[in-house]
């Protein structure tokens, strides 16, 4: 499954339910730090299999 990429990163995230469209949900449990995000943010890139080339994140 595609999510089982960002899982592998240790992130989990749900199918989204607020539309028709292929979304998903980011929440957070916890005591999280500008170094989480910019962690999920760099996994989310790395994950992004509906891209064919991903331009480098700037943070």
């Amino acid at each position: 499954m595609r999510r089982d990429r960002l899982k592998e990163k240790s992130f989990v995230i749900y199918p989204g339910k607020v539309t028709d469209q292929d979304t998903f949900r980011i929440g957070n449990i916890g005591d999280i730090h500008p170094a989480d995000v910019t962690r999920l943010l760099e996994a989310v890139e790395s994950s992004m299999y509906w891209k064919k080339s991903v331009e480098p994140l700037t943070v």
